[in-house]
């Protein structure tokens, strides 16, 4: 009785290790010093095979010879040895990768869709050929090549992998990995799942697709058993097929490296080009949306110090926060994939208007008011300007106008450069839900018809609300569109599961915060909806030096300030609310406070 037994295991340990051996690294920086790894500069890129074909300025072959037909890529098996594949020339750092595969058939062929890093961490997609795997595909993951356990691999079912054309998605985050079909979860592995995190795929990858033999002839018994049998090449030619992928990058940049040789996230250091702004890759004309509701023009801001402008939504499931409307009027956008609709806010946010309008915020603010504040401070006496309401550095230099006020005169320039300093900004902070885990907001949200989850207030170019689209892809929501919306008035949309503030509580002083607050209040639904904020959190010593800097800053302009942990306690419990946490990441300035109705 033993014997089958101690075969099959045998038969898993060939298979496994003839699997890790068709991926691996020039350079493992967990055991020397490595050159950075290029990083995909844009938050996401998308590329259409089955009407652009190739494209040079993204994919290497590394193996063999793809071509390009109205059917896509096509990696084709005619003989022995062939095993055509393309290589990334980018790595992504967290986010989502999604596969349009239609995969091979022929017994012991093996079509795959890889991430793969520079130590050995992997997620992947296989698809194995022959009539017996024609309706199921494999996922499977590795943590720094680790291969001593066999129960990493598991089976979905799919129908007709051979002749249909499916969407294989891989969502990876610092916190979990899930794998969807068709928009479909089939599987998650949570970080502590992965042995405590040990065996977690969290370096950066590169993406490798391609096409080989598992059933040759040569190979190992266990590796043709695994890919369920041997390969007849005259029943051939056997070809897969990839009509389009879609990358969300989380952590765009330039290049990534290792701070040191753990392998583990933390210790990722991002690089950015000069101008490494949130630009989107998109090398088809289908792949992008009209920007002109999710992402139109950054001219309206704040109409006046009293008249805070932010916006809403009028979504199913998801509201996002665009450019508001001074009119308060509704644009939308179609959002036909996660990945389309970021690709339009992208591409506003990386438009000139944004780059120009965040060089101007220096120029016109931050120069003239930083060199006002000496004589300011001395004018008034070392007064802090939170302690007389009437004190405004901003408005003693243009002799009466608040900072709001000054933008409000000349939306078109004054006014885009707020909202291109506040874009450039996110551009290059650590998303927030990376900081905050969601996975509960969304799991225990009401998305009944009308339903709403999520109101970003006074979002902008609606960039945090593609975040968390972004992290759950398949929310029931269908469009995106901007509402003009005034946070010192009642706030219209009652119920939603969070409303979100990033950077605007910050800019007011005490008494204007508490009246957003106020508004904010009267709309959320007692023991269900949520108030989180993305703003920077004081320590009660040792702040960094950026902090300090932001908290200046904030002083310099608005006469606002970063508060600390216990002023943020203090103001929302005189608001009414009771703060149940506060998530910190160890590269993010800024902290998610999560808050409920006391």
């Amino acid at each position: 009785m033993m014997l089958p037994r101690c075969t099959t295991w045998l038969a898993l340990l060939l298979a496994v290790t003839n699997t890790v051996a068709q991926t691996t690294t020039s350079c493992n920086p967990t055991e020397k010093t490595c050159p950075d790894d290029t990083a995909l500069s844009s938050s996401t890129y998308t590329h259409d095979f089955t009407t652009s074909g190739a494209d040079d300025n993204a994919w290497n072959v590394t193996a063999g010879k793809v071509t390009y037909t109205s059917s896509g890529a096509e990696f084709t098996i005619n003989k022995p040895g062939d095993a055509p594949t393309i290589q990334s020339k980018w790595y992504i750092f967290f986010g989502r990768v999604s596969f349009f595969v239609k995969a091979a058939s022929g017994t012991g062929i093996v079509s795959s869709a890889i991430l793969e890093s520079d130590d050995l961490d992997e997620i992947d997609w296989e698809w194995l050929g022959g009539t017996n795997y024609a309706s199921t595909c494999q996922s499977n993951y590795f943590g720094k090549g680790n291969s001593s356990s066999y129960d990493r691999a598991a089976w979905a079912a799919v129908t007709s992998t051979q002749t249909t054309t499916h969407n294989y998605t891989i969502s990876w985050t610092s916190s979990a990995t899930t794998w969807y079909i068709d928009q479909v979860a089939v599987r998650t592995l949570a970080y502590a799942d992965a042995v405590s995190g040990t065996n977690y795929p969290q370096t950066p990858m590169n993406i490798r697709i391609g096409i080989w033999a598992g059933g040759d002839s040569a190979n190992d018994p266990g590796t043709i058993e695994w890919a369920g049998g041997e390969t007849n090449y005259g029943d051939g030619p056997y070809t897969m097929y990839l009509e389009k992928i879609e990358v969300v990058n989380e952590n765009p940049g330039a290049s990534y490296s290792y701070g040191d040789r753990t392998g583990d996230y933390t210790s990722i250091q991002v690089s950015d080009a000069e101008d490494a702004d949130a630009a989107s890759v998109s090398s088809s004309s289908s792949a992008s949306t009209s920007a002109s509701g999710s992402a139109q023009s950054s001219s309206a801001t704040a109409s006046s110090s009293a008249s805070g402008t932010s916006a809403a939504s009028t979504t199913p499931a998801v509201s996002t926060t665009s450019a508001a409307s001074t009119t308060g009027s509704l644009t939308g956008t179609v959002r036909t994939t996660p990945s389309a609709s970021l690709s339009a806010l992208a591409q506003a946010a990386a438009s000139p208007a944004v780059r120009v309008g965040a060089d101007i915020w220096r120029l016109v603010h931050t120069i003239p008011s930083g060199a006002s504040l000496a004589r300011f401070l001395q004018k008034y006496n070392y007064q802090d300007p939170l302690d007389n309401t009437k004190l405004d550095n901003y408005a003693d230099m243009t002799g009466g106008a608040d900072f709001f006020a000054t933008c409000a005169k000349d939306p078109e320039q004054l006014g885009s450069s707020f909202i291109g300093l506040m874009t450039a900004l996110r551009n290059q902070k650590v998303p927030w839900t990376d900081v905050y885990d969601t996975t509960d907001l969304v799991s225990n949200a009401d998305l009944k018809s009308g339903a709403r989850l999520f109101v970003d207030i006074g979002g902008a170019h609606g960039l945090d609300t593609e975040r968390l689209l972004a992290r759950h892809p398949y929310l029931p929501s269908d469009v995106l569109v901007k509402m003009g919306y005034d946070f010192f008035t009642p706030q219209p949309l009652v119920g939603p599961q969070a409303y979100f503030f990033h950077a605007v509580p910050h800019d007011w002083q005490d008494a204007n915060v508490l009246r957003m607050l106020a508004n904010v209040k009267i709309a959320m639904k007692p023991g269900y909806s949520k108030l989180l904020i993305y703003e920077v959190v004081l320590p009660a010593k040792r702040a960094t030096s950026l902090m300090m800097t932001l908290d200046l800053q904030l002083m310099n302009c608005v006469s606002g300030l970063e508060p600390t942990e216990q002023h943020w306690k203090g103001l929302l419990e005189k608001a009414g609310f009771g703060i149940n946490s506060v998530s910190r990441h160890p590269r993010a300035v800024q902290s998610v406070i999560e808050a409920e109705l006391a």
